[in-house]
């Protein structure tokens, strides 16, 4: 029961990798991936106030969430500590998103790989927030930095970034 608390980082993940999908297969207005990249987020950060305040399994009496929030067969731990920093993670990616969408427009082929990076680097976040292993620590401290050094460098026809990304 205790893998429900799984779910956002679920629902975080198929919406980074529903991205490149609706950007190359389906040919979803470009315009319309800010609008796919925030309302995951968006769900996430409900359902991880849902997890910290009840705010609304409360009120409609279901016991989702349970009582003890340690992982330990996954060396994760979902206190509220960590939890915390989850919604300062998304609140910054949500803003992030919402500040970018004039600007990724310029790159009109690659905003899928925009929000997929910027996604994946806020799960790497989430994931160092509540590790409490060293290996799960090095592993999702790994995906923030892969996933942000590929932002750095997401200007290729910049000499500037890619320089900035290699160093």
């Amino acid at each position: 029961m205790s893998e429900i608390l799984f779910l956002p980082i679920a629902i975080l993940v198929g919406t980074a990798l529903v991205l490149p999908g609706l950007n190359y297969v389906i040919r979803v207005r470009k315009e319309r991936m800010a609008y796919v990249a925030l309302g995951g987020l968006l769900v996430v950060m409900l359902l991880t106030l849902d997890i910290v305040f009840g705010l609304f399994s409360g009120p409609l009496g279901l016991d989702l969430w349970p009582a003890t929030r340690e992982l330990p067969q996954y060396w994760l731990s979902f206190d509220n500590f960590a939890l915390f920093f989850h919604l300062v993670f998304l609140f910054v990616a949500f803003v992030v998103v919402l500040s970018s969408r004039n600007y990724i427009q310029r790159f009109e082929r690659h905003q899928g790989e925009y929000y997929f990076l910027l996604i994946f680097a806020t799960l790497g976040m989430m994931l160092v927030a509540s590790a409490t292993d060293l290996v799960v620590l090095y592993l999702s401290l790994e995906l923030s930095s892969l996933s942000t050094f590929a932002l750095v460098a997401f200007r290729k026809h910049d000499r500037d970034a890619v320089e900035a990304a290699m160093r």
